[in-house]
């Protein structure tokens, strides 16, 4: 006998149209939010209260600074300092952009802190030793390393650092959402230590892109990753899902060009200014810098930010935690509430009476315990 099979049965089951709207909104959103983002912080640099210096080597100085002030508004931040070294230390420092000697027409620069910023900083100087007579004279104190003309190719690191260690959590999370906080947290040290040695390796062997202090590289790598992983594995034991979406937006959609790498933070919009400071690509990219070209100068506000962002990791898996921890009733000796799946909401009503998952239902014949 040979069997029918009914039409029916091999349909497909239809997809409600509320769900693909509803799915659709995710790439509407890449679609209209990385562009916003990025040209928004690209579109257009120019300098926005960079810090300039003009050196008190001449009775003109304070004039200088004044003539500066006027002409460029809120473009440059102007302020007088006593001495060449008082100005060369204040570059190694990355406290200021340019330091300009009127007496001679040298102009102090750090052109590893960004070309770009370095650039703009040349111009307004140049005006100014034309406006006096003089020839400009521009003594670089701080160049990038041969390889790395331009002074951004630790950038990409840093990306790769965050973007990978975000993937890892939201892998870990997405495969393994009952695998055990510790497991997880010693998957995640594993992989940001094998991508701080992978980076380091592609940048100094491969590449020769950098020629020393290859452990604070490795440590900053490493540390990118983890703390990216760190905050996006205690997002998705809160809000689960949804944080793959917010994880994007902190570390790819704003974070990137938040770093002041391709366009230096004293040349972005005020917003991305903010975010420079506060997110941890800025601040991860921040250390970076200081560390291979500015023998570790000022590293402190960077590294406080990172561990901030690691506690801010830790508290939201230790809020996930009370999420999942078994709460006994009051005059209970055991629990009865059911252990959280990843997808639960963070407040969920239990009732007292409610059986825990092994009991079985009583008959009438059946004595109460």
């Amino acid at each position: 006998m040979v069997m029918s099979v009914q039409p029916q049965q091999l349909s497909a089951k239809k997809i409600p149209t509320k769900f693909v709207l509803l799915a659709m909104l995710f790439p509407l959103f890449m679609a209209f939010a990385y562009p916003g983002s990025y040209v928004s912080a690209f579109y257009n640099p120019h300098p926005r209260d960079m810090k300039v210096e003009v050196i008190e080597t001449s009775p003109q100085a304070s004039q200088i600074s004044q003539e500066i002030t006027a002409e460029a508004d809120d473009a440059t931040d102007v302020s007088t300092v006593p001495d060449v070294d008082t100005a060369k230390d204040d570059l190694r420092h990355l406290d200021t952009r340019a330091a300009y000697d009127p007496s001679t027409g040298d102009l102090y620069v750090a052109s590893a802190g960004s070309r770009q910023a370095t650039q703009a900083a040349q111009g307004i100087f140049e005006s100014v030793a034309k406006q006096s007579g003089t020839s400009l004279n521009v003594k670089d104190i701080k160049t990038p390393s041969e390889n790395d003309s331009t002074g951004t190719s630790f950038l990409y690191l840093i990306i790769g650092a965050t973007i990978a260690g975000y993937m890892t959590a939201t892998m870990l999370n997405t495969f393994g959402p009952r695998t055990r906080v510790h497991t997880r947290l010693a998957v995640q040290a594993f992989m940001a230590v094998a991508a701080g040695v992978d980076e380091t390796a592609i940048s100094y062997a491969v590449f020769g892109s950098f020629d020393a202090h290859i452990m604070p590289v490795a440590l900053i790598i490493t540390g990118t990753f983890f703390t990216a992983s760190v905050v996006q594995m205690g997002l998705f034991d809160i809000i689960g899902q949804a944080a793959s979406l917010i994880g994007l937006t902190i570390f790819v959609i704003l974070g990137i060009p938040a770093t002041g790498v391709a366009v230096s933070y004293d040349m972005m919009p005020g917003f991305f200014r903010v975010m420079n400071q506060l997110l941890p690509t800025g601040a991860s990219s921040e250390l970076m810098r200081r560390s291979l070209y500015f023998d570790g100068n000022g590293v402190g506000t960077p590294i406080l930010v990172l561990a901030v962002w690691l506690l801010i990791g830790a508290g939201l898996l230790w809020m996930g935690s009370l999420r999942s921890r078994p709460v006994p009733p009051m005059g209970s000796g055991e629990d009865r509430r059911p252990p959280r799946t990843s997808d639960e909401p963070l407040l969920t009503a239990y009732t007292d009476d409610a059986p825990s998952p092994g009991d079985e239902p009583r008959t009438a014949s059946q004595p109460a315990r």
